[in-house]
């Protein structure tokens, strides 16, 4: 399907030195850059992740050069990438975010010359994609109101004329947040969600918050600077709709850790939630997340400049790496099942243990995210992973399939996929259904750690090379079902080069019965710890 490219008039022009400061003309220039080329290829064009790293070049002026005059076209550019991906998608969602964005050009930057164009693209969307003539009326009156010597009063004069006789009405996305990113979906059935608990971890340069809940909802996350003249801290904050709060949360939750003061819950409105981080430093990222089976919100805050990374927490150690070993599943999930009742979770908790022995007699510290048949959710192994400031991040499981033919060993890093069977996959290991991994897409191309990708897909291919070799020696029928780009939860927000392994199939009957015996689940702990030596001895390609 052919996407229509309308971008206004100066939009992506240059912009001279003596105009703007480096920093941000230089990163708008190479969202620029990566604008011209996705634009001139079609084949890109069809995949949204491709979308969403173009997406994101632009968010990155939007966002850390707010006040910035590029801002407003970095907005206006994003919005039109949202309106050209819904032309390929025809998903709703993309619509609504095109909408939101030049709404946010509109409010955040009045006086730019983009911001009566900004309202008359949403004037266009309403009348011609989404057929609501009554929102098309507000928004062209709203355009005159405004901006009426503007260069887009003349259209707007022209639309109202074909709309006269439809009664104006406010669209309901007009609201405002100051950052109204909208993730989530709304609960299904009736009734409110409600907040249950909160979860926290933390080192020196990091921070996550879990947000527990009863249900799905939808969220709008912001962030919002200190006010002398309200006395508020800079802040995070989630909103989390059509969501109450329970009592016992009344009183703030004192996190005091070296980023956060302390967590601030209260009604936001009829039938609202906001969660408000307090800040401590003054230069910070966050990444907010949204995973299922429970429910739950993160909030993960990063230090900025000045914060302690994970290599200062280490001043003064001999130990020159550090590697997080995450046997999965535990306690209440078995994980998947094989012959003679042997359970994943029990497989895999031998192997990272066997890892760890083989990493620690070469001088590496492993932690463990579990180290017996306790349950830690999907959140709490990454961040384990972040507070300990690791190099590397391993998941461990074995694999299974309804085919008990099936057989072989597979290795997965985090990436956005268009393969059918590693969505199937990552829908097992995350317990929710493959339909819903596409908001995984929109997560992914916010992660400030997707610029681990080459390195765990470098890590993945050591780990996968090692396995094959050294477990084909017992497991003589094996298959190499090869390093594979997937959507596990688990790796979602690491800092480090991160990867999954799937050691075997223990659906089956030979495979399993090897992975219930010691000698085989030494070779396969041996292979991954020589997997891991291998890529901290490798030079990182640039």
């Amino acid at each position: 399907m052919a996407v229509l490219w309308v971008v206004a008039s100066g939009v992506l022009t240059s912009v001279g030195s003596s105009a703007v400061a480096a920093e941000p003309d230089s990163t708008y220039q190479r969202a620029r850059r990566s604008f011209f080329s996705f634009k001139n290829d079609p084949g890109r064009r069809q995949y949204r992740h491709h979308w969403f790293r173009v997406i994101k070049g632009f968010q990155a002026v939007s966002t850390k050069f707010p006040e910035h005059a590029l801002a407003a076209r970095a907005l206006y550019t994003e919005a039109e990438l949202w309106k050209g991906l819904y032309g390929v998608s025809r998903k709703h969602s993309d619509l609504a975010e095109a909408l939101s964005k030049y709404e946010l050009v509109e409010l955040n930057h009045p006086a730019s010359s983009l911001a009566d164009d900004a309202l008359w693209q949403r004037s266009q969307l309403f009348l011609h994609k989404m057929k609501r003539l009554p929102e098309a009326a507000y928004e062209v009156s709203d355009l005159l109101r405004r901006y009426p010597e503007g260069d887009m009063a003349k259209r707007a004069r022209a639309t109202a004329r074909e709309l006269e006789g439809t009664k104006p009405h406010e669209p309901d996305d007009r609201r405002s947040a100051q950052l109204p990113f909208l993730r989530g979906r709304p609960r299904e059935g009736e009734g409110q969600t409600l907040v249950s608990r909160f979860s926290h971890w933390s080192n020196d340069s990091y921070s996550r918050v879990s947000i527990h809940l009863d249900g799905a909802c939808e969220i709008t996350t912001g962030q919002v600077e200190f006010s002398s003249q309200a006395s508020l801290p800079s802040r995070v904050f989630v909103d989390l709709h059509k969501t109450s709060l329970p009592s016992g949360f009344e009183e703030p939750i004192d996190i005091n850790d070296r980023l956060l003061g302390r967590i601030r819950v209260a009604p936001n409105g009829a039938d609202s939630v906001r969660v408000a981080l307090d800040l401590k430093a003054h230069t910070v990222e966050h990444r907010v997340l949204v995973l299922e089976n429970p429910f739950r919100v993160l909030i993960d805050v990063y230090g900025g400049a000045g914060a302690l990374d994970s290599s200062a927490t280490r001043a003064g150690s001999t130990i020159s790496r550090r590697v997080v070993i995450d046997p999965g599943h535990g306690g209440h999930d078995s994980g998947a099942s094989g012959v003679e009742r042997l359970l994943e979770k029990d497989v895999v908790l031998k192997i990272g243990r066997r890892v760890q022995s083989y990493l620690e007699r070469e001088g590496v510290e492993v932690v463990l995210t579990r180290d017996n048949d306790t349950f830690v959710s999907l959140e709490e192994r990454t961040a384990i992973a972040n507070r300990a400031g690791a190099d590397a991040f391993i998941s461990i499981h074995a694999n299974s399939h309804e085919d008990p033919t099936v057989r072989g060993i597979e290795t997965y890093y985090l990436d956005v996929t268009d393969d059918q069977y590693a969505i199937r996959l990552a829908a097992l290991e995350n317990q929710t259904k493959r339909e819903k991994l596409k908001d995984v897409h929109l997560a992914l191309s916010e992660l400030a750690a997707r610029v681990n990708t080459p390195d765990s897909k470098r890590l993945a291919t050591g780990l996968q090379a090692n396995l094959v070799q050294l477990a084909a020696r017992t497991n003589k029928g094996t298959r190499n079902l090869g390093v594979k780009a997937s959507l596990f939860y688990v790796l979602l927000g690491v800092r480090m080069p991160s990867a999954l392994v799937e050691t075997s199939f223990i659906s089956n009957p030979q495979e399993g019965r090897l992975l219930s015996t010691g000698a085989y689940q030494e070779q396969l702990a041996a292979a991954i710890a020589k997997g891991v030596l291998d890529h901290f001895n490798s030079p990182s390609e640039d």
